[in-house]
């Protein structure tokens, strides 16, 4: 306690100073003791422990030069993710991070602690990786060069590219982001779709996405809008000629033109890659393209009566101990999730030819299924009737690996040259909004299928992970035991250690 600690070396100097006084008043006797064999035993036991204390300094010197970790924590909280450690050590040029923080507030050590442990990890990886901190109210000189507008920023520059970047949201892969950006590698495209009454990505309203425009800028991808109706039929054609593109669309209200339905399909047709964020009512031209690639999405909501978000059936509860996710299908992007819940989905099936024998143009690939007690109903509000409305369980979530549509050859008859449109579909859009996008693992899920598109499943490592909580549950008998055990055992073992030694030596 820094109040305290004045009045500790004040004691500790009086202390000192009553010793040193009782060995001057006492010295005879402390000579011929040190003389005597107990003196002998007491000199030898006291060069023990000096040594001992120094070969305990020289390990500690030797470890903190050479830092090896063991992390046990359930979750791996204190490891970078394979992802990290594999960029750190292909760095092709120094990269030196700057750290502003002010050593003056006190509400920001515990971040500052955080951020150090990250960035030390980072140069035990990388000997081109470098970092200090920087005080802005000491050094305004720096803060201004580096344009710092608040504490708490992490500015990430290359030192060839002459790139910098800065991150106020202090996770590992905001710092991967930084890293990737200062390098100048390439940011992968992401765009959402719109002109047709989806979400928006630039507001906080509860109904937008700018949470997921968020997180997939953390993840490095470049985020913007587009309006294929604004583009042009030229212009729109040459665009989605680039299948390294992920469009998304996230809950559309209104139908697509005839020119913008054939240019998504064509999209498709040559390998690209989408997301599909739908509802009960998505508009019919949305549901003939996915129709065109073996999708049926229903009209109807899903009840799920075993496993919802209390008090509504009407947003299904999906978890990985109850099975909800056939992660053995596509296990990069369902095997990490633990719970996900979506307000007001609907059932998503596939068409007849996609199952027929013999279909190898399209595989249809499950990723998310409601619990066996689970109704497809007209309205939300109402209770399903057995027989009459479609039972359980129920698709919320799938995944297409297509090389050419139904009923049409591939764009590019020579195999070689055949490149799969990949797309995700998800009953809902709601689950992704910024009112529940940080919820349990929703986020997880979008985000994995963005990855899974572009084949950076990597990224999925490198998430924030959970802090697990682990409570010892104890019964009162067994909290008894370990109680009175810890009261009486060990001084019990004690005496009788001292009894028996007592006994042997009489």
């Amino acid at each position: 306690v820094s109040d305290l600690r004045i009045y500790g070396f004040i004691l500790l100097g009086i202390g000192m100073a009553l010793l040193v006084l009782s060995l001057a008043v006492s010295l005879g006797p402390v000579t011929s003791m040190m003389g005597a064999r107990q003196g002998r035993y007491g000199t030898n036991t006291l060069v023990m422990v000096v040594a001992f204390v120094g070969i305990l300094g020289l390990v500690n010197f030797l470890v903190f030069e050479n830092p090896s970790r063991w992390d046990v924590t359930a979750t791996k909280q204190f490891s970078l993710s394979p992802r990290t450690a594999e960029l750190l050590e292909n760095l092709k040029e120094p990269v030196q991070v700057i750290a502003f923080f002010s050593e003056a507030d006190p509400r920001q050590a515990s971040i500052r602690s955080r951020v150090d442990d990250v960035l030390h990890e980072f140069t035990i990886r990388s000997d081109q990786f470098s970092y200090r901190f920087v005080d802005p109210d000491v050094d305004p000189v720096t803060a201004q060069t580096y344009r710092i507008t608040q504490y708490a920023t992490v500015v990430f520059e290359g030192m060839e590219s002459q790139i910098r970047h800065p991150v106020t949201s202090l996770q590992e892969q905001d710092f991967v982001t930084g890293l990737l950006i200062a390098t100048g590698q390439e940011r992968k495209q992401v765009v959402f779709l719109t002109g047709h009454g989806e979400g928006d990505i630039s507001t906080n309203n509860a109904d937008a996405f700018l949470s997921a425009r968020e997180g997939l800028e953390r993840d490095n991808y470049g985020v913007l809008p587009l309006d294929l109706l604004q583009l042009g039929p030229e212009n729109m054609a040459l665009l989605l000629e680039d299948t390294g593109l992920v469009v998304i669309v996230a809950g559309p209200r209104q139908d697509l033109r005839e020119d913008e339905l054939e240019a998504l399909h064509g999209f498709l047709k040559r390998g690209g890659r989408m997301v599909f964020l739908m509802e009960p009512d998505t508009p019919d031209s949305f549901r003939q393209l996915l129709r065109r690639w073996g999708v049926i999405l229903d009209k109807s909501y899903i009840l799920d009566r075993a496993s919802f978000v209390s008090p509504n059936p009407a947003i299904p509860l999906l978890s990985q101990a109850n099975g909800n996710y056939p992660f053995s299908y596509i296990p990069e992007l369902t095997g990490v999730l633990d719970r996900t819940f979506y307000p007001g989905v609907t059932g998503i099936l596939p068409v007849e030819e996609v199952l027929e024998e013999g279909n190898t143009d399209i595989i249809f690939l499950p990723l998310a299924v409601t619990s066996p007690a689970s109704w497809l109903v007209d309205t939300p509000e109402i209770e399903p009737q057995e027989g009459a409305d479609a039972a359980g369980p129920q698709l919320v979530a799938i995944a297409i690996i297509a090389t050419a549509p139904l009923g049409e050859e591939p764009l590019f008859l020579e195999p070689e040259n055949v490149e799969a449109a990949r797309f995700v579909v998800f009953g809902d859009s709601n689950f992704a909004s910024n009112q529940h996008f940080s919820s349990f693992n929703n986020s997880d899920f979008f985000l994995n299928s963005v990855n899974w598109l572009t084949g950076d499943v990597s990224l999925i490592s490198i998430r924030p992970k959970q802090i697990v909580f682990r409570e010892l549950v104890l019964t009162r008998n067994q909290f008894d035991f370990i109680r009175y055990s810890s009261y009486f055992l060990l001084p019990s073992l004690m005496v009788i250690a001292g009894i028996f030694v007592w006994w042997r030596r009489r």
